[in-house]
């Protein structure tokens, strides 16, 4: 039903969720997408599921007439291109648009929500504690702490997206 859905709408966020930073040694291991405020959806992906849902959803992140969302987007594009979807299409990126609208404050999503949504999102921390020897790992995370915060993560992406998109267009940046 989401890829069908996803087939009638013209703009989606979706971000990626991993088990580390390096492409190269590390896997996807959940994709989260909004295409409309405060409604997302998790597909989890384990070794048994990876590439036959990655398939399913390889259409629609490489057709080129749907706009793209994402925070932090080059990230997701080295992830995706390991499993040989190349993203396609129109896309926005709120750390970027951000930077362009205010380029000496952090660009972080969590403290972009709080700035711009007043809303404070689950921290990182929260689910796999701090950095160090005790840090658990993403694909550690019990699957219902690990919707939350997935489909936390893209729906507050894609309300950055419709709060920055007029001030870029304002400042004739949007282009950039």
């Amino acid at each position: 039903r989401l890829i069908e859905d996803l087939k009638k709408v013209k703009i989606f966020c979706f971000d990626t969720e991993t088990t580390g930073l390096d492409p190269h040694t590390s896997d996807i291991i959940g994709i989260s997408i909004c295409y409309k405020k405060r409604t997302a959806f998790y597909i989890p992906l384990d070794n048994k599921n990876r590439t036959i849902r990655l398939g399913l959803l390889k259409r629609i992140l490489e057709d080129e007439t749907k706009e793209k969302i994402g925070h932090n987007l080059k990230f997701d594009i080295q992830f995706l291109f390991k499993y040989n979807i190349q993203l396609k299409g129109k896309l926005f990126d709120t750390m970027i648009a951000h930077y362009l609208i205010d380029p000496e404050t952090r660009h972080g999503m969590n403290i972009l929500a709080e700035n711009h949504l007043n809303y404070s999102p689950i921290q990182i921390e929260e689910l796999i504690g701090k950095k160090g020897k005790s840090q658990l790992n993403m694909k550690d995370v019990p699957m219902d702490k690990m919707v939350d915060y997935a489909c936390e993560d893209s729906d507050i992406t894609y309300q950055l997206k419709e709060v920055f998109e007029p001030i870029l267009k304002e400042r004739k940046v949007y282009r950039l």
